[in-house]
């Protein structure tokens, strides 16, 4: 199958009409449901949790369950009703029809709220993708539960399989910009039309190829460090975490059109390994430490997609930061500011390197991995994008927190970045 068999980007393009300030929930969400696992959105009531898993459910044709739970929530209202009728004769089944056992995609707000008598029967459906009813265990359809919640459990509250079955995770934050504010005040009611919806048979053509997709030995020792580096950390993360976020990787290579996972597909492993918010700096730098490593160990230039991969995951981190409460960020963050300062600056400095990637720039255009992530084209995608990190309301912020030489060495690579920028043209650089 040919990466155009499966175009995401009209898809890209819709949703982030639909919703602000959702880039990276919503490609995760679609992730999810390619490669057949679970997401995690973590955020208050009223940020479009509900609507984005409608719109998922939408772009694979899919039958959707959607499910508020309470401590007063029982099974019924999961998995459906008790039939009269085999009760009468001595069986115990439930009428499934509309409830999570025939979903394709579930929505489930207030996940942590499960109680024993549905966590026992959702854990089958999510992991093992069975549901025992009466005698029978059937198989179910389910490719992903998109799950919410405005808080994580405690501890102790035994919902530790749960979570742990929730690989991908996000926050999602009510809407930040007042411009994007604005605009959703003013939208109108009547959305615009979605693409036609991914066929089944170019679904399943990902499933098949990224069930063929080789994780290299290197690749698996890469995980390994990743995982003592994270041990050393104090993080407690399964084995099926890992596992599964093999799954991700290979799906990831297959929707780029490749049989091989590759570093850059290490990423993702950011919305995967931690648990609690608090816990992503951490993650953050662990996998950062390790694709900048292997970004400089073959000796060759950054190419253009790699960057454009860099500019964004400072944008995630510059994000995650202003997001938190003013003392939070005060007393919590420093190293990361200064971190994210110094990394910035190593962005400006590849400008040059940038002119000499035209190349790169033409083949990235085409390349699913830069149309999953961003769904702009190649030379819009580097202007907005650096002009939006290097605009950004963090570096008001950062750079009172580094020394003074620092802070006149970043605001001259700016200058010069700037000045780059304004070479863009027609989606090349001059």
């Amino acid at each position: 199958m040919s990466n155009n068999d499966l175009n995401l980007t009209p898809w890209f393009d819709y949703l982030d009409q639909r919703f602000s300030e959702r880039s990276v929930a919503l490609r995760l969400s679609v992730l999810a449901v390619l490669s057949r696992n679970h997401v995690l959105l973590l955020g208050p009531p009223g940020t479009a949790k509900s609507m984005l898993a409608r719109e998922v459910a939408e772009m694979i044709s899919g039958t959707l369950f959607q499910t508020l739970l309470t401590r007063f929530s029982t099974p019924e209202d999961v998995f459906g009703p008790l039939s009269l009728p085999a009760l009468e004769a001595g069986a115990y089944e439930r009428l499934t029809e509309g409830y999570i056992p025939e979903a394709d995609v579930a929505f489930v707000d207030e996940i942590y709220k499960a109680n024993a008598s549905i966590l026992n029967a959702l854990l089958g459906i999510l992991n093992e993708r069975t549901f025992a009813n009466g005698n029978n265990v059937k198989s179910v359809p389910l490719r992903t539960m998109i799950a919410a919640s405005n808080e994580l459990p405690d501890d102790e509250e035994g919902l530790d399989a749960l979570d742990d079955r929730l690989l991908l995770r996000v926050e999602v934050a009510p809407i930040q910009s007042p411009e994007n504010f604005v605009a959703m005040l003013q939208a109108d009611n009547d959305p615009p039309t979605a693409p036609a919806a991914l066929s089944s048979n170019a679904i399943e053509e990902i499933d098949n190829q990224a069930a063929g997709v080789d994780f290299p030995e290197a690749a698996a020792l890469k995980l390994l460090e990743i995982r003592r580096a994270a041990e050393n950390a104090g993080l407690e993360i399964s084995d099926r975490r890992y596992k599964q976020s093999v799954q991700i990787m290979k799906t990831m290579a297959a929707l780029d059109g490749r049989s091989e996972v590759i570093w850059s597909d290490f990423g993702v492993l950011r919305f995967i390994l931690w648990r609690r918010p608090q816990e992503q700096t951490v993650v953050t730098r662990i996998v950062g430490a390790v694709l900048d490593e292997l970004g400089t160990t073959d000796g060759k230039e950054p190419t253009l997609s790699e960057m454009l991969d860099f500019v964004d995951e400072i944008q995630d981190q510059a994000d995650a930061i202003l997001a938190r409460p003013q003392d939070y960020f005060a007393t919590e963050t420093q190293s990361l500011m200064k971190e994210l300062a110094h990394k910035t600056l190593t962005v400006s400095q590849q400008a040059e390197s940038w002119s000499r990637a035209k190349a790169d720039l033409i083949q990235s255009i085409d390349g699913i991995w830069s149309l999953f992530w961003q769904s702009s084209a190649g030379g819009q995608m580097l202007n907005e994008h650096v002009q939006a990190l290097l605009e950004h309301d963090l570096f008001i912020r950062v750079l009172p927190n580094v020394d003074h030489r620092e802070a006149q060495e970043f605001k001259t690579e700016r200058s010069r970045l700037l000045a780059q920028l304004a070479t863009v043209e027609h989606g090349t650089i001059s």
